[in-house]
């Protein structure tokens, strides 16, 4: 909304709130989640180490070679918009497919999608 907070009346200010609240709580799932132990982590591991600019937890090689725009960046942006954490996690295994995973981060995604679709008021 492109009102000021001042400008809102109190259903508007609560509405805004709640998917403000909304949006932290799937972040805050995003965060929790324990990485997934597979046959490529290993390798994503040592081509990040190659490359002294990338930094494992920051700017991990396999989400940042895309360009001046991190996958973070976007993620946050879509779950302070209210986006369904599952579509967030699709999108993250598209961001990093062709660096990380290949395939099996593209059937990763078409889980979480299936999900969303399956169980549409659940995210």
């Amino acid at each position: 909304m492109n009102l000021e907070r001042s400008q809102m009346n109190h259903l508007e200010i609560e509405a805004e709130d709640r998917k403000a609240a909304r949006a932290e709580a799937a972040m805050e799932l995003l965060r929790q989640r324990e990485p997934i132990a597979d046959d490529y982590n290993l390798q994503t591991a040592q081509e990040n180490m190659r490359h002294s600019d990338f930094d494992l937890i920051d700017r991990p090689a396999h989400y940042a070679q895309q360009g001046k725009i991190e996958c973070i960046d976007v993620l946050e942006q879509l779950a302070m918009d209210g986006h369904d954490f599952r579509i967030l996690n699709a999108i993250k295994y598209l961001w990093r497919y062709r660096h990380k995973g290949g395939d099996e981060s593209l059937r990763k995604s078409v889980w979480y999608i299936k999900r969303a679709l399956e169980f549409p008021n659940d995210g």
